[in-house]
């Protein structure tokens, strides 16, 4: 888990440094291709869990962006969650592929499984209305990623959730999204009962 979880990080911070510094580029390219085998390599010896597989999707579509080398498009597929159109983003002990859905979205359209992205497109912004409509709910505008989890559970209205909304303003570029994210960060800044 933790070795997808770096070979993910490691080709991200490799593709933002390709044109900034190349040598840089390179060695956390390498890095992110060993620590990516060795998580394959312990994989095959157990079954894969929820954390591990998304882990391992994005870890794998972000070497495919890195790399173009279609063996990670081909992971990234065989893991994704976007293959059924009705699959949300993010399902409670289930699966979380937020990041994944947001990444292929942004992809070029020729790298990319069409039906895929539509569904990753069309599963981000249900995530951002259901966001948005709990914001629209409340009297100081806040959001949660969850609308039936207590605010106990780690999820406090200090850390507003308003990443969903600002992904879908990206993709839309509908006002309605980035107006509710900044609203629900005012919770935090003090427009509260407090």
């Amino acid at each position: 888990w933790s070795s997808y979880q770096y070979a993910g990080a490691a080709a991200r911070a490799a593709n933002a440094l390709k044109s900034r510094d190349p040598k840089l580029a390179q060695t956390y390219q390498e890095s992110a291709l060993r620590a990516m085998a060795f998580g394959e390599r312990q994989a095959a010896n157990k079954t894969i869990g929820k954390v591990e597989r998304d882990s391992r999707n994005l870890a794998a579509l972000e070497l495919y962006r890195l790399t173009g080398d279609s063996s990670w498009h081909q992971l990234f597929l065989q893991t994704t969650m976007f293959k059924d159109p009705q699959k949300d983003v993010f399902v409670w002990d289930e699966h979380d592929q937020r990041d994944a859905a947001f990444l292929y979205a942004r992809l070029p359209k020729n790298l990319v499984d069409s039906t895929v992205q539509k569904n990753a497109i069309a599963a981000l912004i249900r995530d951002a209305d259901v966001a948005k409509s709990v914001g629209d709910q409340t009297a100081f505008k806040w959001s949660k990623e969850l609308p039936y989890m207590p605010l106990g559970w780690g999820t406090g209205l200090g850390a507003p959730k308003e990443m969903s909304m600002v992904r879908a303003h990206y993709l839309t570029g509908d006002g309605k999204y980035l107006r509710s994210s900044v609203l629900a960060t005012q919770f935090a800044l003090g427009a509260n009962p407090d």
